[in-house]
């Protein structure tokens, strides 16, 4: 199992999915997706990933930071190696 949470002064969301992601998609077909369960308004999601599967991670801000900016960690834990790779929209 791996948990996935992040660290930021915003207030985040944090939505897992399989495969690929389709923006342009009003259904949400997430894996995982949370949000404020981690305290200080962050999320944390665990999960059971399978070995060789793309999954891609999308992060988001509560409409109300809408117009702010600030950085953000992102925190991976897990018995097993996993790569993360940034990729813009």
């Amino acid at each position: 199992m791996f948990l996935i949470e992040t660290k930021s002064s915003l207030r985040t969301y944090g939505y897992l999915y399989e495969h690929e992601f389709n923006p342009y998609d009003s259904i949400d077909n997430s894996l995982a997706r949370n949000h404020d369960s981690c305290g200080d308004l962050q999320f944390e999601i665990a999960a059971y990933l399978k070995f060789n599967i793309t999954y891609i991670l999308i992060i988001a801000a509560h409409y109300a930071y809408a117009n702010q900016q600030g950085p953000f960690s992102v925190l991976v834990e897990g018995s097993h190696e996993i790569k993360i790779k940034q990729m813009s929209m």
